[in-house]
């Protein structure tokens, strides 16, 4: 899966909009539609490189075709599970953010969130999507800026932290102490 996403929208002269979102359970859960026209709920997930569908079912539904069906480690990573890449879907997240990007659908809903944490959660949106933006979470006001990387200036009271990105994923370095011992994390 190669993970390319096409942004189909307007920034708009300032090169930035912003996207709402609701907290629940210490998730950042987006509204999204599916295929243009299905609300369903995503869990925004900068850790996830790929965008994932839980439920098969909203993939059949809407017709929509997969190119090929490929193997999966589960989370316990001795269990394989099954996806299917399916290609071009279109997406809008938060009413004004339309984008058309590859999606893995899994082939049965294995990690059942839904059940666990009480609350509906139909999918994961993945770094792919938002990786050319900088994006400024705001969890007081539930909402998320998305800006050009080229129009980005920092706040003058930001503090600058060295940022690794690996497979579409941040990683800071940084120390904790545990016990008494002090370890170096990332």
């Amino acid at each position: 899966m190669n993970g390319k996403a096409q942004i189909g929208f307007n920034l708009g002269p300032h090169g930035n909009t912003v996207l709402n979102f609701e907290s629940t359970n210490h998730f950042i859960i987006m509204e999204v539609k599916f295929g243009n026209v299905l609300p369903l709920k995503f869990i925004f997930d900068t850790g996830s490189e790929h965008t994932l569908l839980f439920k098969k079912e909203y993939a059949d539904l809407l017709g929509i075709q997969y190119d090929r069906k490929i193997p999966l480690m589960g989370s316990d990573m001795s269990q394989e599970i099954y996806g299917y890449i399916t290609r071009r879907v279109s997406l809008i997240i938060s009413d004004n953010y339309k984008v058309t990007t590859d999606i893995l659908v899994l082939e049965d809903d294995y990690l059942k969130l839904e059940e666990s944490t009480g609350v509906k959660i139909d999918g994961i949106i993945g770094a792919n999507i938002f990786k050319f933006f900088v994006l400024e979470v705001n969890n007081k006001k539930n909402k998320i800026k998305l800006q050009e990387a080229n129009r980005f200036k920092p706040p003058k009271k930001l503090d600058e932290v060295s940022v690794e990105i690996y497979r579409n994923k941040p990683y800071v370095d940084g120390s904790m102490t545990v016990g008494g011992d002090s370890l170096e994390v990332k």
